[in-house]
């Protein structure tokens, strides 16, 4: 008898356990909670790049933030690895672009030029810093898996959105200083904006025009002859170079 006691207390016991576990998956009301979204995570690409600062930086006006790690955004940060991989250690409760500073372009051995890439963006790219200034350009640009695509994997990817982002490699390698850097993203972005329906042929004229706009008068024209060998509409992508011409 007093084993049976026994054997039916235990039998209690892991029943009440088993109930107990149940209920802890739901809320009071028998509804299961949103499950915590991932943490950012990606890829910081112009060619990869290693030891940059990443990190959530907060939307301050404009759609855009002030390129600054303060507050809760230094619980967001994070370095890229060598392929240029990263991934957040928090989700930022925040609205947000991703951002990026510093680091080494793994293939040429210099230092990255800042980079920014909208909520959601799969990789951070010199492309989805132009479309977090102008966002109308993700839809021109492709949209999601066009746009955002790792740049730095040329094959497969779209070959203008390829041509652009080397346009802006050009530009930006030969821009002192990530403020001036970033704000000839932005003028870039704000041409890119009218550039809709092109053809080929328009498509290498207006990104010349950029070059002629946009490039530092004393190198205007070894910039614009270095862009002309791999924007014309007959390369494809995996023949574009990647690296410094």
């Amino acid at each position: 008898m007093f084993m049976k006691k026994i054997q039916w207390f235990f039998i209690a016991a892991a029943l009440i356990t088993l109930i107990t576990g149940c209920g802890d998956s739901t809320t009071s009301g028998g509804v299961t909670p949103d499950p915590i979204p991932a943490a950012p995570s990606g890829k910081v690409a112009q060619n990869y790049i290693s030891g940059a600062t990443v990190w959530a930086d907060r939307i301050e006006q404009d759609g855009i933030g002030d390129f600054q790690i303060l507050g809760e955004e230094l619980f967001t940060q994070a370095n890229s690895g060598n392929q240029g991989d990263f991934i957040l250690p928090a989700t930022p409760s925040y609205d947000y672009v991703l951002a990026s500073k510093g680091g080494n372009d793994v293939l040429l051995g210099i230092t990255a030029f800042p980079m920014m890439a909208p909520k959601g963006a799969a990789n951070i790219t010199p492309i989805t810093t132009l479309v977090v200034f102008e966002p109308s350009l993700k839809s021109i640009l492709g949209g999601p898996g066009v746009y955002d695509t790792d740049i730095a994997f040329t094959e497969g990817t779209n070959p203008y959105v390829l041509k652009i982002s080397k346009i802006i490699e050009l530009l930006a390698q030969n821009t002192k200083g990530s403020s001036q850097q970033l704000a000839l993203m932005r003028s870039m972005a704000a041409q890119m904006k009218t550039a809709i329906n092109l053809t080929d042929a328009a498509r290498k004229d207006f990104l010349l025009g950029i070059m002629d706009t946009l490039a530092p008068e004393d190198a205007k024209a070894s910039l614009k002859a270095k862009a002309e060998q791999y924007i014309d509409p007959e390369i494809p992508a995996f023949l574009i170079p990647t690296q410094a011409l």
